[in-house]
């Protein structure tokens, strides 16, 4: 036979070929961009109608916003001129001594706050403040500034919507966001305990009425039961035990919160006597009216607080613990915030979701 050549040798296979990372990395990025551009713009089209109404709202509300912040830094400028923190420390201790019983969980939650983490919120406070006035002195400047040398204060020139956004980016460059940070930081934090403060003192008047209750529910029904099983029908005698007991541990609930709030309300009327006596002669003091100090212990400064003290408390009970048509009117922003404040303790007390 003829002699065949021999068939070249398999070729080996080499490393299997990759797309360039590089080519890859180059395409891949444009349509991304190209993507989430008309995601964005699609977004921002169908949001229109809202910014649209935002700015004329801006518009519409600014002058009033702008009317009544100058108005509260008038009354605070007066304040700090004439003293009257004083009085404002006066005027709380009235509120606590004749109106403790209305705002129970208010004052418990600002002693709660003073006891626990005041002194730490308080150079947050202060930071917060220090921050406001830089603000304060840069917006000044910028009320007055007239880049178009026309005499008149470009702020007076352009639409409220132009005036919102170049107040924005002044505070933005006029404060330092680490200070803010950690003030705000420490100051929610110092919510949350006196938050958790709360909730914990509400679940131990809710366990009392319920403990209480029970007991006297169970001696009540040994006597009882006999009469209810003669007045309900024979169908509804399996109802007569649990409703009778349920019925017991929701009036102990009751009757442990309204016993809690009188407590509260002759611990708010001792302490706001305090508050009372010790603002009212700092501010005498303040005003030159009376010429010596008046220390706290002494028989004047205690004296005036029981008095104050007493006057709350009788007035509570004249009132038969319920406020005047005109001052629930006066008082009704505390009143809402009492109520909705209330309503977050108990719901995070029955309906906690980390509860398993």
């Amino acid at each position: 036979h003829a002699h065949r050549p021999a068939p070249p040798p398999p070729a080996q296979a080499g490393p299997p070929r990759t797309r360039d990372p590089a080519a890859v990395l180059a395409r891949q990025p444009s349509r991304l961009e190209r993507q989430g551009s008309e995601a964005i713009l699609g977004a921002l089209a169908r949001c229109e109608p809202f910014f649209v109404r935002a700015g004329d709202a801006v518009d519409f509300l600014y002058p009033a916003v702008r009317f009544i912040y100058e108005c509260l830094m008038t009354v605070l400028g007066y304040l700090r001129e004439n003293g009257v923190d004083y009085g404002a420390e006066a005027f709380l201790g009235i509120v606590y001594c004749f109106f403790g019983y209305q705002f129970m969980v208010l004052i418990a939650a600002v002693e709660a706050f003073r006891l626990t983490t005041f002194d730490e919120c308080r150079g947050s406070f202060i930071d917060l403040y220090d921050q406001f006035m830089v603000f304060q002195e840069a917006n000044r400047e910028d009320d007055r500034l007239d880049e178009d040398k026309d005499g008149v204060a470009d702020v007076l020139q352009i639409t409220g919507r132009e005036l919102l956004k170049r107040k924005v980016l002044l505070f933005l460059r006029a404060v330092d966001p680490k200070t803010l940070g950690v003030a705000f930081g420490t100051i929610y934090t110092g919510f949350l305990a006196v938050f958790a403060c709360l909730k914990l003192h509400f679940a131990h008047n809710i366990t009392l009425g319920v403990v209480v209750g029970d007991i006297v529910g169970g001696y009540l029904y040994e006597h009882l039961a006999p009469i209810l099983f003669l007045v309900v029908p024979k169908d509804y005698h399996k109802w007569i035990r649990p409703g009778f007991t349920y019925g017991m541990k929701f009036v102990g609930v009751v009757v442990a919160f309204s016993v809690q709030r009188r407590l509260s309300m002759l611990h708010s009327a001792l302490r706001g006597g305090q508050l009372f006596a010790s603002g009212l002669y700092l501010y005498l003091e303040k005003r030159q009216i009376i010429a010596a100090t008046v220390e706290e212990g002494t028989p004047v400064m205690t004296i005036t607080s029981l008095l104050a003290a007493a006057a709350g408390v009788i007035f509570q009970v004249k009132c038969h613990f319920t406020l005047p048509f005109l001052l629930r009117i006066a008082f009704a922003p505390l009143l809402m915030a009492e109520n909705m404040l209330s309503a977050l303790i108990l719901r995070e007390i029955f309906f906690d979701d980390t509860k398993p």
